[in-house]
């Protein structure tokens, strides 16, 4: 019950409220009971051994607490958690801890400890895309009229790709209509996984292209 209830308690943060201040995609925690092997030297510096789950009351319990209280950086503004309830809420103060264990001392019940690992997904860095044709298309991270940049096409859909645009306010990319062909309207608004793969793919290349040659594929260089 112990398990369920703190691996439950785990999908409750959000991405804020698991990494404040980090710009970063997305970030989750994974129980120590699911990994298939002990997690790397370099997730769990500083904590010791893991184990799936402890009583508060225990050794090991008892050690995981105040290495969690020892490990939190109080006086940050942007204070990094090791502490949660299961409810999901952060313990994010002295007060709190103090709190928390006046609760623990005064309940007749049994607490648990289930330690887990924060992992973290980072954003892919935005492609910026100087000198192409622009756009005004509906984008569906904004919900609105925005400016699009258009990127060239994909290389994944037989010989002739899809044309990709990306917002210029929220560097979301998107499917849409062919610049270089007149008789090509058709916009689409809403990707589903396979066309989020497609484009982002198509957003590695041309970064890879613009690390490699200092230019993107479409722009004109001065050769002397």
């Amino acid at each position: 019950m112990g398990l369920a209830l703190g691996s439950a308690a785990f999908s409750l943060p959000s991405t804020a409220e698991l990494v404040p201040g980090a710009s970063l995609q997305d970030a989750s925690v994974k129980p120590i009971a699911e990994f298939e092997a002990e997690p790397a030297r370099t997730l769990t510096e500083g904590w010791g051994d893991l184990v799936d789950i402890a009583t508060v009351d225990s050794a090991v319990g008892q050690r995981l607490v105040q290495t969690a209280i020892d490990q939190t950086q109080w006086d940050d503004p942007q204070l990094e958690a090791h502490l949660y309830t299961e409810d999901g809420s952060a313990v994010t103060s002295q007060d709190d801890v103090e709190q928390l264990q006046t609760e623990i001392a005064s309940r007749g019940e049994q607490f648990w400890i289930v330690p887990g690992v924060i992992k973290r997904y980072a954003a892919p860095e935005p492609v910026a895309v100087p000198d192409a044709p622009t756009h005004h298309l509906h984008c569906s991270d904004c919900h609105e009229e925005t400016v699009h940049r258009y990127t060239g096409k994909t290389t994944q859909r037989e010989r002739d790709g899809w044309p990709v645009w990306i917002c210029t306010d929220c560097h979301n990319p998107q499917f849409g209509h062919d610049p270089l062909d007149p008789q090509s309207s058709s916009v689409f608004a809403d990707l589903d996984s396979l066309q989020e793969t497609q484009t982002q793919h198509h957003q590695a290349v041309l970064a890879t292209y613009k690390d490699e040659f200092g230019h993107y594929p479409w722009q004109n260089r001065n050769v002397s």
